[in-house]
């Protein structure tokens, strides 16, 4: 059975570091490359639409050629979950979540020394709106890593 692992973490987490480092031969999906790679841009809120609808037929193409795939994105609601959990239904693949646990003030300190201030508020945001990983959403399994401390 073909595998779907959604990273699921707050901004400057460390999910891309940890996929770089345990994924090296799976496909990875990111919105914010798909952003970049579209508009130049980290982010653009006037094409949020456009960057989603890429990404699902994007994502639908991996399904059906059947492999394996990474999401690197922050998943920190379950209806951001649930849209992943969905297709990858339709096409019977193993979900898997990889809950990335790193502390928001790390994650901020993170952010001010990669010059990103401009995430501090979005990972406020995303903190307050964090909502748990469970089985019951659809995952097969939960892995919950947790990061080096280290800003």
């Amino acid at each position: 059975m073909h595998k779907l692992y959604i990273m699921v973490a707050l901004p400057r987490s460390g999910k891309s570091t940890y996929v770089k480092e345990n994924f090296p031969e799976v496909t990875k999906v990111s919105a914010d490359q798909l952003r970049l790679l579209i508009h130049g841009k980290r982010h653009l809120p006037e094409k949020e639409g456009e960057v989603w609808a890429f990404r699902k037929i994007m994502l639908e193409a991996l399904f059906q050629q059947g492999v394996d795939i990474v999401i690197d994105e922050t998943n920190t609601t379950r209806k951001r979950r649930k849209v992943l959990l969905q297709l990858a239904q339709q096409y019977q693949y193993e979900t898997i979540a990889i809950v990335v646990k790193t502390d928001k003030e790390v994650c901020k300190q993170r952010a001010i020394l990669t010059n990103q201030k401009d995430l501090l508020s979005v990972i406020e945001e995303m903190a307050q709106h964090y909502q748990e990983v469970t089985k019951e959403e659809g995952f097969s399994k939960i892995i919950e890593v947790r990061t080096e401390v280290t800003v």
